[in-house]
């Protein structure tokens, strides 16, 4: 994909060119027929790893005038097509020596692409009255682009949570696009509670999580300890426990889980934990993306 950065370049200085000349060739016939490319299959298979030497592999072009200017072939564009396929389309130019432009575009399917994927560093849960930064809180990475979180937006409930909002839930979402057109749209909630600073904390090894369909999952493993007062408390997965001071029981912790492993989508996990000393609870949420 190197080469579809200079074919603007390339056209800016054709047109430069051409309107330079233009007093000097006025008196003889211009050549306005662009070259026809043409390739060897409709299709293209390879990885998102392959150069543009073999993506270009069997597109040639042919001008009517000047005859073979394969060697002008260059990458255009790579886009993500709309149809739901998870193909692309890759679309190739090619210039005569008159810089008159050819173009033709085929399916181009990556062997081993993948869409872009967040990362969630904390528990999207604010005091109220306290503004938020939820763009702080996300990563993206991608498997073409590397770290593509510069390119992140918040849509939904933003302007609420820009203006210190009371105690609820608000639903928003994480967008993203790639080099490739590749938009990922992650919906979330976040928590806004009262601020009370004798309020427990729920805290997760995770937040979110991406899981290929058919995988293991187990909601309790995700849950490490529960934070209360400067009291932190690691969970224990059985019924009792021989250090009460510094260990929880798992089954003190109310776990609700409507994730479908088996089918692809985006689902929440929420945790719920109330305290016999103070009698608050508290609430974590980890999002299970399945693919």
């Amino acid at each position: 994909m190197k080469e579809s950065k200079i074919v603007a370049l390339a056209l800016c200085a054709a047109s430069l060119v051409g309107g330079g000349a233009y007093a000097f060739i006025s008196a003889y016939q211009k050549d306005t027929t662009p070259p026809v490319l043409s390739a060897e299959k409709a299709e293209v298979t390879a990885s998102i790893e392959a150069t543009d030497e073999e993506l270009k592999n069997g597109v040639v072009a042919v001008d009517k005038k000047d005859g073979n200017v394969s060697g002008s072939v260059m990458i255009d564009n790579i886009k993500k097509k709309e149809d739901g396929s998870g193909d692309f389309d890759i679309t190739y130019v090619g210039f005569d020596h008159s810089s008159n432009l050819g173009k033709l575009t085929r399916t181009l399917h990556y062997t081993d692409y993948e869409s872009p994927k967040f990362e969630l560093s904390d528990a999207l849960r604010f005091p109220a009255g306290k503004q938020t930064n939820l763009l702080s809180y996300f990563s993206a990475t991608d498997c073409i682009d590397g770290n593509i979180t510069p390119f992140i937006s918040i849509g939904g409930d933003t302007a609420v949570l820009d203006k210190k909002p009371q105690q609820g839930f608000y639903d928003c979402t994480v967008s993203v696009t790639n080099s490739v057109g590749d938009t990922v749209t992650l919906p979330i909630q976040v928590e806004v509670y009262d601020g009370n600073a004798a309020r427990p904390q729920i805290n997760l090894s995770s937040y979110l999580v991406y899981l290929q369909a058919g995988s293991e999952f187990d909601p309790n493993s995700y849950l490490t300890q529960i934070k209360e007062y400067d009291k932190v408390k690691q969970v224990v997965f059985s019924e009792n426990v021989a250090d009460p001071d510094n260990q929880i029981s798992i089954t003190q912790i109310y776990v609700e889980s409507g994730v479908d492993i088996y089918t692809p989508g985006v689902y929440t996990v929420s945790y719920l934990y109330t305290s016999p000393a103070s009698g608050l609870d508290c609430t974590a949420k980890l999002i299970v993306v399945v693919e």
